[in-house]
């Protein structure tokens, strides 16, 4: 009897250290999970600065800020937002950017064209997804195969794709891109007017 009480003991004693074993390995497990979940959220949150929602307190507005262009007839309108050269060359960024006609009476035909400039002030060409109703001309304009209502907004751009490497953008760098709009009353000869090609 008296082994059979030893047994018990050292067979409860031994669970006993068992289970405290256990339970710091998940107490170590668990730190070490939490300690890289808030490494990888650090990490992701310092990739990506100027991709935002929100205007930053410098006032320059960040790629990535949802745009509305408004417009007024026989007029031209420009909105700058400005990029990080950190970003990686064809890399993928969301930028909507819309285009509403100010009050006016009649509908309008309009164009719109993407700048962007490097260290040296030279264009930098930008591939754009754009809505379906657009399309591009040989003179580098996007040209609405719809015309702009009276203070209806028509989708423009979805996204663009950030430039290759063969522009040399310096990471520590931001480059402004250039949103102009340009728009003329459907009772204008407007195709001749901007040469459409």
């Amino acid at each position: 009897m008296h082994k059979l009480m030893q047994f018990v003991k050292n067979t409860f004693m031994e669970a006993r250290k068992s289970k405290a074993k256990i339970k710091e390995s998940w107490y170590i497990f668990s730190i070490v999970m939490l300690s890289a979940l808030l490494l990888l959220s650090l990490w992701l949150f310092l990739q990506n600065p100027f991709i935002t929602n929100k205007p930053v307190s410098s006032g320059l507005v960040p790629v990535g800020t949802p745009i509305n262009i408004s417009v007024e007839d026989n007029g031209a309108q420009t909105q700058v937002v400005y990029m990080s050269g950190s970003l990686l060359p064809n890399f993928r960024v969301n930028q909507d950017v819309n285009i509403t006609l100010k009050a006016t009476e009649s509908p309008c035909a309009v164009r719109a064209k993407v700048y962007m400039f490097n260290e040296q002030n030279q264009i930098v060409p930008i591939n754009l997804i754009v809505a379906s109703q657009w399309q591009k001309m040989s003179d580098g304009y996007y040209y609405s195969q719809e015309n702009l209502s009276p203070n209806l907004v028509i989708d423009f751009m979805q996204a663009f794709e950030v430039p290759s490497t063969e522009y040399n953008l310096n990471a520590e760098n931001i480059y402004p891109i250039l949103f102009s709009v340009e728009t003329l009353p459907v009772t204008f000869d407007y195709q001749s007017i901007w040469k459409m090609q």
